[in-house]
């Protein structure tokens, strides 16, 4: 076992059986991010933050702008200099699939976000927090465990800088469908 905190070693010392897999053996330690599968929970957030509603498009249209925007999203929380992190790499690498499979048009949206900050994961906080400009907006984005995500006090609160809790959590459910998709996507062999 590859210890990432040192209190993990408690963890460890606790354990009657430690069950592992050598990386290769049954993974090949390259994620990747289908496309297809970029799913939007809520639409209400692109609309409030990025101003979607007043696009006037089919609802499969909306949802592949959607799917885009997160993908940018994903980008922008991502640290660029660590393409062989597990998870940047998959990111970029997305982005660059995306480029041949989207166009030109979605490459160029792009430079409407600048990474103003990032702070990187930890094992404690589980996630990644990005400040982004878009606009002259600041944008607080993160990636990570999605319960971390959409409630930063989920199982306990954390040291982490920024503390937030998304206003769709408030509807039980939305936590629900996040958590059923989640499930769904995990039980077909997905990473999420």
């Amino acid at each position: 076992a590859i210890v990432t905190r040192m209190s993990a070693l408690q963890d460890i010392a606790s354990m009657d059986v430690l069950c592992s897999d050598k990386t290769g053996t049954l993974t090949t330690a390259k994620m990747s991010i289908n496309l297809d599968l970029i799913w939007p929970a809520a639409k209400a957030g692109f609309e409030n933050v990025l101003g979607l509603s007043s696009w006037s498009v089919s609802q499969a249209d909306m949802t592949a702008q959607m799917q885009k925007l997160l993908l940018l999203m994903a980008v922008m929380s991502a640290n660029a200099d660590k393409k062989d992190d597990a998870i940047d790499g998959a990111v970029l690498r997305a982005y660059d699939k995306a480029v041949e499979q989207w166009g030109q048009e979605f490459a160029q949206s792009k430079s409407a976000y600048k990474q103003l900050s990032l702070t990187g994961f930890n094992p404690e906080v589980k996630r990644t927090v990005a400040t982004v400009d878009f606009g002259g907006r600041k944008l607080i984005i993160a990636k990570g465990l999605a319960t971390k995500v959409l409630d930063t006090s989920a199982g306990g609160a954390d040291s982490g800088a920024l503390q937030w809790k998304c206003a769709d959590c408030e509807d039980p459910t939305f936590v629900e469908t996040v958590q059923q998709k989640d499930f769904e996507l995990s039980s077909a062999g997905y990473k999420t």
